[in-house]
């Protein structure tokens, strides 16, 4: 696949994330509710837990979307931005075996009883991987971020909002968070920023063939 290709892909994958981030984030608010007491509500026959056993399908397409961001930094890079590329892919896939263990055994649309968390081993390792892993992740991301900022390989007027959206991918993502849909709204916009580069770039391309 030609890097134009999977600037694309991870553009769009980008965009599509963000959008299913957000669309589930609506959905744990209106079944787990906006305070920390647990309403457990269904919505179209899914519980809280639900939407979190699917927020694996966005998550790996933020994996594309680094595997394709790196094509970008591909041409200008070093050490610190290789660094932080192989720390933010690594610790996301080790979130999403997290976030798979913490309730992918529960059965779909059924609350289990409080009792059941403290019982079951793999919810506590999922645990463990999602709180230890997600500020390394965030350091990863940011490192990365700010190799592209200083070393340019898009153009200047792009470089710092894509810093920025990487940066908001720091704060509390977990959906037991309000603040999470902050994630998939960055996301999203990184996305758009990284689509408009690559389209100007092929336009810019295809002028000069």
């Amino acid at each position: 696949m030609s890097s134009s290709r999977i600037k694309f892909l991870g553009a769009v994958s980008a965009m599509g994330g963000g959008v299913i981030w957000l669309l589930l984030w609506i959905h744990f608010l209106l079944t787990h509710g906006l305070t920390n007491y647990d309403e457990k509500r269904l919505l179209f026959g899914l519980t809280w837990i639900d939407s979190n056993k699917l927020a694996v399908i966005p998550l790996l397409l933020f994996m594309l979307f680094l595997v394709s961001l790196r094509a970008w930094q591909r041409e200008s890079t070093s050490r610190l931005g290789t660094a932080g590329y192989v720390i933010a892919l690594v610790c996301s896939a080790l979130v999403i075996i997290g976030q798979a263990l913490k309730f992918w055994r529960v059965p779909w649309g059924y609350y289990p009883p409080e009792s059941y968390w403290s019982d079951l081993f793999a919810f506590q390792v999922g645990v463990i991987l999602t709180f230890v892993l997600t500020p390394v992740l965030s350091l990863g991301l940011v490192l990365f971020g700010v190799d592209i900022l200083r070393r340019k390989p898009l153009p200047h007027g792009n470089a710092l909002p894509l810093l920025l959206g990487i940066v908001l991918f720091t704060l509390p993502w977990l959906h037991e968070s309000i603040h999470a849909g902050l994630f998939g709204l960055g996301w999203g916009v990184l996305g758009y920023i990284l689509w408009r580069t690559a389209r100007q770039a092929s336009i810019r391309s295809s002028s000069n063939a």
